[in-house]
């Protein structure tokens, strides 16, 4: 069982699922295979939980771990730290999810794939809404024309293109600035939509429903952290530029499905809708070194 921990709970956990009664029990069993290799080397750490493959165990707050937190449901960050452990292992001292292929194509091209089938698809959605929005522009300047002012839902289209920030601003003497300001909404909607404006939508798309003080199903933000860059607004994720390489990239999300798989199935749905690709793949190493 688990080393220098509760030898117990984590497999009773997990027995549902090897029964067959979860919708991954492949994964279940893969983890439950290897338990007894996994080494906790602090149980009451005070740090940033962690695996290390330099000291070959694991760094945590069991104590912290059993109750979950504002990013992470019970047991979750266990399951998390032991796959990173599990891939390791099943590596032979390197990670496994970045030696596997399927169809030719590697874990990290998979993931990227995903990710800009997202980005791709995100920036013609928000052309397509543009170029609805565009008839407004022409009922903004007969407005302006006719009365020298906007409607207030007018004043909070332009705020919320961010054109204007504050709609008090543009109302009586300073009317006449609004025609500038109409000029550069227009600008907006025929130009194409800004890296920027594609990632805001992205994780707006994400974080849709939710709020930033619970945020324990976000786990796919950190993989479209990885996938995207540091620039994607994420809410869960690793700070610090320069954090995701080609192989971290792959580790992360190894663990990510893994552990949403066992301990957070409300995660793992959402990681399936945003990479599905890299979810089949994910399951189908699963499934090979299962046996």
């Amino acid at each position: 069982m688990i080393r220098n921990a509760s030898p117990k709970w984590p497999m009773i956990f997990c027995l549902p699922r090897m029964r067959g009664d979860d919708p991954h029990p492949d994964t279940a069993r893969l983890w439950a295979k290897y338990a007894k290799d996994y080494l906790i080397l602090d149980k009451g750490f005070g740090g940033t939980t962690r695996f290390s493959p330099v000291r070959g165990g694991i760094f945590l707050d069991l104590e912290k771990i059993f109750t979950g937190d504002d990013a992470h449901r019970p047991y979750q960050t266990l399951f998390h730290e032991t796959a990173h452990m599990l891939d390791y292992l099943l590596g032979k001292n390197t990670y496994y999810s970045t030696q596997a292929k399927n169809d030719g194509k590697t874990f990290n091209e998979t993931l990227f794939t995903d990710a800009m089938n997202l980005f791709n698809a995100t920036r013609k959605e928000l052309v397509q809404k543009r170029r609805k929005q565009l008839p407004m522009v022409a009922e903004m300047r007969a407005r302006l024309r006719r009365s020298g002012q906007l409607t207030a839902q007018q004043l909070t289209i332009l705020q919320n293109a961010g054109i204007i920030s504050d709609i008090s601003n543009f109302r009586g003497e300073k009317a006449w600035q609004l025609s500038s300001r109409i000029t550069a909404y227009e600008d907006m909607l025929v130009n194409p939509p800004e890296r920027k404006e594609i990632l805001r939508a992205i994780a707006d798309k994400v974080h849709e429903g939710r709020k930033l003080t619970d945020v324990t199903d976000l786990d796919v933000d950190d993989m479209l952290q990885a996938a995207l860059g540091d620039d994607y607004p994420y809410w869960v994720g690793h700070l610090g530029d320069g954090y995701f390489n080609p192989t971290r990239q792959c580790a992360e999300a190894w663990a990510e499905m893994m552990s949403s798989q066992i301990a957070n199935p409300d995660a793992w749905s959402l990681i399936e809708r945003v990479f599905p690709q890299s979810a089949t793949m994910f399951n189908s190493m699963v499934k090979e070194v299962t046996g």
